[in-house]
Formats: C-alpha cells, structure tokens, sequence
C-alpha cells in the first residue's frame, strides 16, 4: 500500500469520526474559502482533492458515491477502519482539532451564493433537483450516440439556465471558473471522460475531450504529471484551459445574459439544456414572440400572450402574478378558452402592474 502522508492523514481524520460515534456518511463540500467534509454531527476541514478520495477507494479503504447533487460522498470501509487501527498512529488532537458539531456546521454554511460558488452542492434543493433529471436527460442523448462536446455545451446551458431561472447573478468567476468545474464533474461522475485521466501510448489513437478514442491504445497519466487541480480532480498542466476553451461560445453567450423574451423561454416546455446554441434560443424567443409565424385562436389569447412577453413573464409568472392557474391561462391563449369578465378584470389589473401603465379589458378583446 502505496499510500502518501496527506493521503494517511486523510484516512485518519475520516475513521476518527466514524470511531468517535459519528457513522453518517460524509459529503465533500468545495468552497471558495477551502474544502470540508461534512457529516451529520461534524465538519472537518480538508486539503485533499478528489483523487485522494479515488485512490483510498481503489485501495479499499473507502466506499464512494456521488449524490444527486453530485457531490462526493463515502464512508471507511472495514479494512480501512483495521488499517488505520493497526498500521496508522492515531489521529492526533491536532488532525481532529477542527471536528465542529451542529451548531458551528450551520453556522459555516450560512454564506451568500458568491462564497458558494465553488460547489453546485449549496445550491437550494429545488434547482439541483432540476439539474439532475435535466443532466439524466442529457446522459439518454450520449447513450444514443450524441458527442461528448456536445454533452460538455448542453450541461453548461443546463447549470447556467437553471442558476438564472432562480434569479441567481451570473458572476464572472461563476461563468469562467465554477461552472466548468461543475461541468468537468458531471463529466466524469456520468462516465462521460475517464478519471483517471488517460493519455496515449503511441501514435493518435483518439480525442478524449472530442469523445472518440481506443481505450486499449491508452494508459493512465502518472500521478507525478497531474500538478494541477480542476473541479476537485487533479490533471495535467494545461488541460483546464483547453477544456474551458470548449465552452468559450456557451460563456459569451450567458456573459451577454438572456433577453426578456429569452427569460420567459426558460420557463417554458423545452428544457434549457436542449437550447445548445444562441441561435437556436433567439430563433425560438422570436418565433414565439412573432405574430406572423404563431397562430393564435383568439384575439384575447393573442394579447394575453403578448402582453405577458411585454412584461418579460414566463406562464408560471403570469400565474403567480395573477393568482390564476396555469392550466387556466394555457387554455386561454394556446386552446382558445374565453375568458370570464371577472378573470379578463384580472388579467387587465395583473399586466397594468407589470406593465406600468393602464390595461383595460377592452384592449386584451380587441
């Protein structure tokens, strides 16, 4: 067992928890201001990268998994537990000293969205669930054949569409620095690139950031060359930059931020990871937005349409602005249902809100 002193000190740590009573599992927690794990009871800080988590585990000295949120996860295996038992010292006051409970937990992670944004763990429950049926999604589509760059390209739309549809600042370093990471993950946790990283033993035999290679014409990069670290993995110079410039288009286009319009296709029907490339999301906005192309089967649900794109509303909007159910407003405008006067009424005082300026019934009939 070939294992190095942080590695050690690492093993450690966790079996300390897990024999001090604490036997939750614990999670790995990426932020800005440094890495932890946290558990049910405790909190440990860490200096560790996901590869030493991978390298316990090939060991056998650990069981890992990733969350839905995609998060590392594990606990000590047995022999993990024996071996620290027989072969370690004991972790030492100091190695154990940073163990918080409840209370300090909480209070660490009671930080704004920028100081979290090294970790799409911390994101609220609801948008990582969406992120991870959108990422599911995603993974059917490189089951049928669909290219890994183009797999890399949605799963940026998804993080960024979903982050914007909560009303969360895309930030620079969000768009340049976190959301690559996020995206480099996801890659890996859905086996979409090997990690360990490979490298070729002769000749071109493959592209793995394009998707295509001959694993049999592969090895595994030594660990000695993998000096930098990207999403939590460590990886050889160079290749964070070469994989963030594979999402240059997707960064510029987020960096602009979405229109109104752009805004209320978020929320719409089609999933915002199918929307790969600006184009096709501008094309969409304009076809909805376009009286000449939609076809609308009443006058009264052409103008409640587009009144709420004047506002910049998705349907979930307009009906929590109005208090009316979306299925009731759907009706109106895509099945041509008429309205009641008292919900026309409605209807008028919601969008003159929105609007800033009077809206009558009589302009949403005629």
């Amino acid at each position: 067992m070939n294992l190095t002193d942080e590695q050690k000190d690492l093993l450690r740590k966790i079996v300390g928890v897990h024999e001090s009573g604490d036997k939750s599992q614990f999670q790995v927690v990426r932020m800005s201001e440094g890495s932890r794990l946290l558990y049910k009871l405790n909190s440990i800080q860490i200096e560790n990268d996901d590869s030493d988590f991978f390298l316990l585990r090939d060991e056998g000295l650990l069981s890992l998994h990733y969350n839905p949120g995609l998060s590392l996860c594990g606990k000590p295996t047995a022999h993990g537990i024996e071996v620290v038992r027989s072969s370690f010292a004991p972790p030492s006051c100091e190695s154990l000293a940073d163990v918080s409970h409840p209370e300090a937990t909480a209070s660490a992670m009671e930080l704004d969205f920028d100081r979290h944004s090294t970790s799409e763990e911390t994101l609220p429950e609801d948008i990582r669930d969406r992120i991870r049926k959108g990422l599911l999604r995603i993974h059917s589509k490189r089951l049928e054949g669909a290219k890994l760059l183009e797999c890399l390209r949605k799963t940026y739309n998804l993080y960024a569409g979903e982050l914007v549809k909560a009303g969360e600042p895309l930030t620079d370093a969000l768009l340049t620095d976190s959301l690559p990471a996020w995206v480099f993950r996801a890659a890996i946790a859905q086996k979409w690139i090997p990690y360990p990283l490979i490298r070729p033993i002769t000749g071109v035999v493959g592209n793995l950031l394009e998707g295509w290679y001959n694993p049999a014409g592969h090895k595994v990069v030594p660990q000695a060359e993998l000096t930098e670290t990207f999403g939590g993995y460590k990886v050889t110079k160079g290749f964070e930059a070469r994989f963030k410039k594979k999402l240059e288009s997707r960064i510029a286009y987020w960096r602009a931020g979405p229109s109104p319009q752009e805004m209320a296709a978020l929320d719409s029907a089609t999933p915002v990871e199918d929307r790969d490339e600006p184009t096709h999301l501008k094309y969409w906005a304009i076809k909805e937005n376009d009286a000449s192309v939609r076809t609308y089967k009443t006058v009264t649900g052409r103008n409640i349409d587009r009144l709420r794109k004047e506002c910049g509303w998705s349907f979930d909007r307009l009906a929590e602005k109005t208090g009316l159910d979306k299925t009731l407003i759907l009706g109106h405008v895509n099945r041509g249902t008429r309205p009641q006067a008292r919900t026309l009424l409605t209807y008028a005082q919601g969008f003159t809100k929105g609007l800033g300026r009077p809206v009558t019934v009589a302009e949403l009939e005629q």
